[in-house]
């Protein structure tokens, strides 16, 4: 899914980055502020940058499910929820459509480890969903006969520092992360400094510096 790239890599004015909680504000971009609104989430302790959300019904929903949630404007703090439209309707009192997220979604599964989808938004920060199964989990759960357990997903929402630093942290080569970020001229132009960068620290160092990293680079553009 792409639009129309702009000329500005990192993001055209406040109105158009992330807000979140206000601790890492600037570290990502307007589609992952939609996502921070449409669901509850909480820092994962120790994890710079990347959320947890607990929200029993979101566990049930694949990723790209989460998304149009998100895309449609609801708002958990707003108490707003989506509305499907009838596209039959010729009301003129409907409100247009938001625009859709701009995303790449990819797949990833290491040895040991639980499947995951990953999301990249273009305008930065991104989506990390573990995929569970588990046997005897609850009625939330989405049933796969095939695999004789039922499936939860485990959604993180992260940050652009936080992404970039969990995908290297899981042991994602610099080359093969650029090559994930490179399907946008928007996202390869800001993302590839920015991996070089974090590329040659340690892990311990990335938690601490990364946030920072990020957010001074795109304020000496801005």
């Amino acid at each position: 899914m792409m639009m129309g790239e702009s000329s500005n890599i990192f993001m055209e004015g406040p109105s158009h980055r992330f807000h979140g909680d206000g601790k890492y504000s600037g570290d990502g971009g307007e589609d992952l502020e939609k996502l921070w609104k449409a669901f509850a989430w909480k820092e994962i302790r120790g994890c710079p940058g990347r959320f947890i959300s607990r929200n029993r019904r979101i566990r049930s929903l694949a990723p790209r499910a989460i998304l149009a949630e998100a895309s449609c404007g609801h708002d958990v703090a707003e108490n707003k929820t989506c509305v499907a439209r009838n596209k039959e309707s010729s009301s003129s009192t409907l409100a247009p459509s938001p625009p859709p997220l701009t995303f790449f979604f990819n797949s990833m599964r290491k040895q040991g480890r639980d499947p995951m989808d990953i999301v990249l938004f273009e305008t930065g920060g991104g989506l990390i969903t573990y995929r569970k199964h588990i046997a005897g989990a609850s009625e939330i759960a989405t049933v796969e006969p095939e695999q004789g357990k039922e499936l939860l997903f485990v959604h993180t929402l992260n940050t652009e520092s936080g992404m970039i630093r969990k995908l290297l942290d899981l042991g994602m080569e610099k080359e093969t992360l650029m090559v994930a970020f490179s399907r946008s001229t928007l996202m390869r132009q800001r993302v590839f400094p920015l991996t070089i960068i974090l590329a040659f620290l340690e892990s311990s160092e990335r938690s601490r510096t990364a946030a920072r990293v990020v957010t001074s680079m795109y304020s000496a553009f801005m």
